[in-house]
């Protein structure tokens, strides 16, 4: 099932937004790539952007809170810091045993579970925090 993006994932903060909208469409790429058939081709790919996506995108988030609020940065921290350990360990996973189709499933399943939690649940709870 491919993620849909729609109003309820807004935070408010422009630039957020757009890195959370991009974040959808690798995510779909891979999800349409495993309809396919194709997942393990796609994930590579996948993984390797998490993993460059994560850096670049939550340290912006912390950021916008390091500052305004301390609370609300330790939890989008303590998230953040548990989500980068699932993709190193399904990296780990990869490198130690290759493609299987265990690892993608499981690589759709934790991406497109934080997608959909995270954001709806912690990102929308902590934006006005990140605002200016």
């Amino acid at each position: 099932m491919l993620l849909k993006w729609d109003d309820s994932f807004l935070v408010g903060v422009e630039k957020i937004d757009n890195q959370h909208k991009e974040l959808f469409e690798i995510i779909n790429k891979f999800l349409t790539a495993m309809i396919e058939g194709k997942g393990k081709s796609e994930i590579t790919t996948t993984l390797n952007f998490l993993e460059s996506y994560v850096i670049k995108h939550f340290n912006e988030e912390e950021r916008l809170l390091i500052d305004r609020n301390k609370e609300a940065y330790d939890i989008q921290f303590q998230q953040h810091e548990a989500f980068k350990n699932e993709i190193i360990k399904l990296k780990d996973r990869f490198s130690k045993s290759g493609i299987t189709s265990t690892l993608v499933i499981e690589t759709q399943k934790s991406v497109t579970s934080w997608c959909r939690n995270h954001i709806i649940k912690i990102d929308k709870e902590l934006a006005s925090f990140m605002k200016d």
